[in-house]
């Protein structure tokens, strides 16, 4: 099945079959409305069965589903002609409206700013933001009067494989380079903080860097006490993976909860397989190979619309995520030997760039078009809105 459009309800349905026609098979739909941050319940808007085409094996035919304007996504269901379900297709519709609205909250305008002697203190919507003065970044949130610490972000990180010469090809100028082909480099950034600027109208903070990759971080403090970040950069180089980290003790997070392609994890040559939907799966650090608890919490997950993190001392939410991002949650865990990656520590973090997977054979610039790495050249922003509770 492909989908050709999905907000006109337009998609291929090909018979991969040898002997059997589709017009002896069953298919099904729903639409569905997910649930907002913090909920849970997925509401099916309509639902009803699709004619079965008359599709020879190794025909296609196009299908239309009638759709409606409120529904967040779809869902297709086949069942063979034995009456077995064969797999249960589901797709986003509104992706593209995250990446042209951060969030539908408007600004507050009774954001409270204060100077301080080592940071900068924003109160709005019943929380506190501190920001450090040394490096311009988050120091930590209070809902009320409990501390949340996420913290020392956003910070700009870049990595690339550390056997790689620089323009992206293995490194024959190195002798050392074979033992490197599971390690991973990052780019240090070489800027420094220029100071902060309070934009009382706009209940906006801009943290603003010179000589470095990242330019400019605007804070704009929202009425439901949520924060939408913008982060702007400019960075030349190939890279492995990319993206605005934030730190946050891994002891203390205990579920997350998301909608997006889920529930298993992607790499960037892996995207294939998860499904459109509301998951949940609760902290695991399961060793590769050696225990098997899964679906692994840890990893790169695609079409987020939000995620919330539980935790020993709130709930943290990212949400506006454009459709090219990723949500990173800590680093993948590669098996007791270390024989595929050894991935840099980036804590939560939005990502424009997410790493390949290699094999246990041959490194990822062997894997085909879908494991190169990104050549990077220019300005880019990432954008997301930072939610926290108790």
């Amino acid at each position: 099945m492909t989908w050709n459009d999905v907000e006109k309800g337009e998609l291929t349905l090909s018979n991969q079959y040898n002997f059997v026609n589709l017009k002896d098979c069953r298919f099904s739909y729903r639409l569905l409305q997910m649930p907002a941050m913090g909920s849970t319940q997925v509401k099916v808007l309509k639902q009803g069965n699709l004619s079965s085409p008359d599709v020879a094996p190794g025909k296609e035919t196009q299908v239309k589903i009638p759709m409606m304007a409120n529904a967040d996504a779809v869902e297709i269901k086949a069942v063979n002609h034995e009456g077995e379900e064969i797999m249960i297709w589901s797709r986003g519709v509104k992706s593209e409206e995250r990446s042209v609205k951060n969030s539908s909250a408007p600004s507050t305008s009774s954001a409270a700013y204060a100077d301080q002697a080592d940071a900068v203190e924003v109160k709005a919507g019943g929380r506190t933001y501190r920001f450090a003065k040394k490096d311009g970044r988050l120091m930590g949130v209070e809902v009320g009067s409990k501390a949340i610490s996420l913290s020392n972000g956003p910070r700009f990180m870049a990595a690339r494989r550390s056997d790689r010469s620089l323009d992206q090809f293995y490194n024959h100028d190195d002798k050392e380079a074979e033992k490197k082909k599971t390690l991973y480099t990052e780019f240090v950034d070489q800027g420094a903080f220029a100071g902060f600027e309070w934009k009382e109208a706009e209940a906006k903070l801009v943290a603003t860097y010179q000589h470095g990759s990242l330019d400019e971080v605007d804070w704009q403090f929202l009425s439901d006490g949520s924060v939408a970040v913008t982060c702007h950069y400019n960075f030349g180089g190939v890279v492995d993976m990319m993206g605005m980290a934030f730190d946050y003790p891994e002891s203390k997070v205990r579920s997350k909860a998301w909608v997006g392609n889920g529930p298993y994890r992607v790499w960037q040559n892996r995207e294939q397989g998860p499904q459109y939907g509301y998951w949940q799966n609760d902290y695991n650090d399961p060793i590769p190979a050696e225990s098997w608890d899964y679906p692994e919490f840890k990893g790169y997950f695609a079409n987020v619309k939000w995620m919330q993190f539980k935790t020993d001392e709130g709930k943290i939410g990212f949400s506006g995520l454009t459709a090219d991002e990723h949500m990173g949650v800590y680093t993948p865990r590669d098996g007791r030997d270390g024989l595929l990656y050894t991935l840099p520590q980036t804590g939560l973090a939005v990502f424009k760039v997410i790493p390949s997977v290699r094999n246990k054979v041959n490194t990822t610039d062997l894997n085909g078009p879908s494991a190169q790495p990104k050549w990077l050249n220019g300005k880019g922003k990432t954008v997301f809105t930072l939610n926290f509770e108790l």
